[in-house]
């Protein structure tokens, strides 16, 4: 973790290629416009909002509430068999 004062300069010298988001929905696209003028080719996107990036950048974005409720769900099944031994 580093200061965004310090981003491109820490993306260039490391050839930093991939960027994980994980800000509110009202930074994220600000975010992804400075992780892509820095030379960012790849966001994974934990963020609850829709990025624009340029023509070259990938983003995968990640329902992280989707996986909680998933999660959850196998958390209870799991509690209901060991309740049925």
């Amino acid at each position: 973790v580093r200061p965004m004062s310090e981003l491109s300069e820490t993306i260039a010298r490391e050839q930093i290629r991939l960027a994980v988001l994980a800000v509110p929905a009202g930074a994220a696209q600000k975010v992804a416009d400075a992780v892509c003028r820095a030379g960012i080719k790849g966001i994974l996107n934990f963020a609850p909002a829709r990025l624009h990036v340029p023509e070259g950048v990938t983003v995968r974005p990640v329902d992280m509430a989707g996986k909680l409720q998933e999660l959850n769900y196998f958390i209870n099944a799991n509690a209901d068999d060991s309740k049925k031994d």
